[in-house]
Order: structure tokens, then C-alpha cells, then sequence
């Protein structure tokens, strides 16, 4: 009799953390104010600063002799962090 209620038990609590999941997620996107079209290079520049600082290279930018490897690890991860951010930022926003 376990066994057989457990699948149900299951599915009934990931229904219940689905719906508090989109309960919660829901008044911050309607609280969000829609960012205009012309503004997603300056929002995402302004968002990617820094990125790529965290793990991503740590192992070049750890070294003090290796700078340009540590400047060559940060150009990339800003590119694809403003590549992605780009894309993402035009496919929500207003014209």
C-alpha cells in the first residue's frame, strides 16, 4: 500500500512546489517594468560588468604573471555574457 501511494505522494508535491514556484515568480514579473528596445545594450552592459570575475577565471586571473591571460578570460565571458544578455533583453522588450 506504500509503495502504490507513494508515486501519488509525489506528484502531489512537486504540483504543490510548482504552483508556489509560480505564485512567487509572478508579481515580480508583473512588478518589473518593461525595458524599451533601444535600452538592452546599455542595461546589458551595465549588467556584465564584472562577469566572468567569479570562478570562470580564477584559474588565469589567480596568476599575478598572467594578465593577459586574466584580460583575455574576462573579454570572452563579458562577450558571451552581452551576447546572451543581448538576445535575451530584445526578445522581452518594447519597442
Amino acid at each position: 500500500m506504500a509503495g502504490a501511494s507513494s508515486p501519488r505522494m509525489v506528484a502531489a508535491v512537486v504540483c504543490v512546489v510548482a504552483l508556489i514556484l509560480l505564485s512567487a515568480v509572478a508579481p515580480l514579473e508583473a512588478a518589473t517594468k518593461p525595458i524599451r528596445c533601444s535600452k538592452c545594450d546599455h542595461a546589458c552592459k551595465k549588467s556584465c560588468k564584472g562577469y566572468g570575475r567569479d570562478s570562470s577565471c580564477s584559474a588565469p586571473c589567480g596568476d599575478p604573471s598572467n594578465k593577459a591571460g586574466c584580460k583575455s578570460c574576462l573579454q570572452a565571458y563579458h562577450g558571451k555574457c552581452l551576447n546572451y544578455c543581448g538576445q535575451d533583453c530584445r526578445h522581452v522588450c518594447v519597442p
